[in-house]
C-alpha cells in the first residue's frame, strides 16, 4: 500500500508538471480542473498512506505550523465571503456592500428583487434553438423566440438562485459575484494542499511497524527530488523550446492547432511575442522565470544528493536549459518577466555555495566571484540578443521605450492601481470576494480610451 501510495504521488506531481504548461496555461476550465482533481487524489493517496502507517511520520515542525496558520486564516477569511448572512449583519460587516445590493437590486432587502418581472414572466422551459446569422436575419428570416421574454426569465432565474436554498432569498454573501469567489477558493485549496503534501509527504517509510529513520527518509526523498529536478527542468526547456521554435516558424496558432476565443482576427502571420503552449505571453513568461533560478542556481553549483560523477552532465543539462530560458524569456518581451530572471540571477549569485571549490584558483573565484558571475550573466543575455536576431531586438528596444512612455502599459497599470484604491478605501477589512475584482472595478476606474478588460 505504502509503495503504491508513493508511485502514486510522484507520478501524479510529474503529470502535473508536464500537463499544465502545455495544456494552454492551464487557464480554461477543463484544464484547471483536471489540475485539481489530480491534485485532490494525491491528497487521498497521502491520507491512504498515512491510515495504513497507523501514525504520523514525523513531527508537523514550527515552520509548517507558522505557514499553515496564515493559509487558514485566509481560508477561513474566504469561506466567510461566501457565507449568505441576513441584512443587518451585512450591513455591519459590509456597509458598502449592503449598499451595493440595495443598488443593483431594486426592491431589496425589504421584498425579493424583480418581484413583478417574476410575476410577469411566463415560466417555461427553455429549449436548443438554432439562431440564423446576421445576413439571414436581414434578409428576412424570423428568430424562433421571443428575445424580451427570454432575457427577462434567465435573468430572473439568477437574481433568484441562492447558494443556500433553506436561507431566505434577501440573505446575500459578502462575495459579489460567488461563482467566481468559490472557483478561486478551489483553486487555493489545490494549491495549498499540493505545497504541504511537497513539504510534508513521507517518502520511504513502508511499514507501519518500520522505524523512523531519517537517514532513509532522507535518502528517499534525495531520490525523489533528483527526478522532480530533471522533470521540472525537462518541461521548463520544452516549453522555452516550443515558444521560440513557435515564434520563428509557428502559423499563428497555439501549439500550431488551437485558436484562442478572444482571438478575433486570426491571422497565419507570425506573432511577434513568444508565448509557447501559453495563450498569453505573459503567463509563459512568469511560468519560466519560477524554473529559471533553479536551473541557473544548479548550473553554478550542483546540489547535494547527486553523485559526483553526474555533476558534469548535471551542469551542461542545467546551462543549456537556462541559457534557452533566457532566450525565450527575451523573446516573451515581458518586462516583469525580465525582471524576474534579473532578480533570479542576483538571487542565485549571492547564495552561498555548497560544493567544496577546487584548491587551486579556489581562493580567486570566491573573492572575484560576483564580478565574474557578473560578467558571465552579461555575456549570455548579449549572446542571447544576438541570436535572436534583429526582427525580435526591434520588439525589444519597443517594448523598452514603452515602459518609460507616458501612454505606455506601464503607465496603464499605475493608473488601475491607483483607480483600485477607492475599492479599498470602500471594501477596507473583508473585500469583495475572492476573484471578483474584475466585478467591481469599472465602477472605480476612470474614463478611459482603451476598450481593455482587466480581469485582475
Amino acid at each position: 500500500m505504502s509503495r503504491s501510495c508513493d508511485l502514486v504521488v510522484s507520478g501524479g506531481i510529474f503529470f502535473l508538471l508536464l500537463f499544465t504548461p502545455f495544456a494552454f496555461g492551464a487557464v480554461h476550465p477543463w484544464a484547471y480542473s483536471v489540475m485539481e482533481r489530480a491534485i485532490f487524489v494525491l491528497i487521498a493517496a497521502a491520507m491512504l498512506k498515512l491510515i495504513a502507517l497507523g501514525r504520523a511520520p514525523r513531527a508537523l515542525g514550527p515552520w509548517a505550523a507558522r505557514l499553515a496558520l496564515p493559509f487558514l486564516l485566509f481560508g477561513a477569511l474566504i469561506v466567510l465571503q461566501l457565507l449568505p448572512v441576513p441584512p443587518p449583519l451585512l450591513a455591519f460587516l459590509s456597509p458598502n456592500a449592503y449598499t451595493l445590493y440595495q443598488t443593483a437590486l431594486p426592491g431589496w432587502p425589504d421584498r425579493e428583487p424583480f418581484a413583478d418581472l417574476l410575476q410577469s414572466a411566463t415560466p417555461k422551459l427553455l429549449q436548443a434553438q438554432l439562431l440564423p446569422t446576421p445576413d439571414q436575419v436581414r434578409q428576412g428570416a424570423s428568430v424562433p423566440f421571443d428575445v424580451a421574454k427570454v432575457n427577462l426569465s434567465a435573468g430572473a432565474r439568477v437574481v433568484s438562485t441562492n447558494v443556500f436554498n433553506l436561507l431566505p432569498n434577501s440573505w446575500r454573501a459578502m462575495a459579489i459575484a460567488p461563482v467566481l469567489t468559490f472557483t478561486d477558493l478551489l483553486k487555493l485549496t489545490a494549491y495549498g494542499a499540493l505545497f504541504f503534501l511537497m513539504a510534508l509527504y513521507p517518502f520511504g517509510i513502508a511499514k507501519p511497524s518500520e522505524k523512523l529513520s531519517p537517514a532513509s527518509m532522507q535518502r528517499a526523498e534525495t531520490k525523489f527530488l533528483r527526478a522532480l529536478f530533471f522533470v521540472m527542468l525537462l518541461a521548463g526547456g520544452a516549453v522555452a523550446l516550443v515558444g521560440i521554435v513557435q515564434l520563428f516558424s509557428g502559423n499563428g496558432k497555439i501549439l500550431w492547432f488551437f485558436i484562442p476565443q478572444d482571438w478575433h482576427l486570426f491571422s497565419a502571420n507570425i506573432r511577434e511575442r513568444a508565448s509557447g503552449p501559453f495563450i498569453n505571453p505573459d503567463h509563459f513568461a512568469n511560468y519560466l522565470a519560477l524554473i529559471f533560478p533553479f536551473a541557473l542556481s544548479y548550473t553554478l553549483r550542483p546540489p547535494p544528493g547527486f553523485a559526483p560523477a553526474l555533476a558534469p552532465a548535471l551542469r551542461i543539462f542545467a546551462s543549456v536549459t537556462a541559457f534557452v530560458i533566457l532566450v525565450a524569456l527575451l523573446l516573451s518581451t515581458s518586462r516583469f518577466g525580465w525582471l524576474a530572471a534579473l532578480l533570479a540571477i542576483g538571487v542565485s549569485l549571492r547564495l552561498p555555495a555548497k560544493t567544496q571549490l577546487p584548491r587551486h584558483g579556489g581562493n580567486f573565484f570566491h573573492q572575484h566571484r560576483y564580478a565574474l558571475s557578473a560578467a558571465i550573466g552579461v555575456s549570455l543575455i548579449a549572446l542571447s540578443l544576438w541570436l535572436v536576431g534583429p526582427r525580435a531586438r526591434q520588439t525589444i528596444d519597443l517594448r523598452l521605450a514603452e515602459s518609460v512612455s507616458t501612454d505606455g502599459t506601464l503607465g496603464s497599470r499605475l493608473s488601475l492601481w491607483q483607480d483600485s484604491l477607492g475599492m479599498i478605501r470602500d471594501f477596507p477589512l473583508l473585500g469583495v470576494g475572492l476573484g471578483a475584482w474584475s466585478e467591481l472595478f469599472p465602477r472605480y476606474q476612470r474614463p478611459a480610451t482603451s476598450e481593455t478588460f482587466y480581469r485582475e
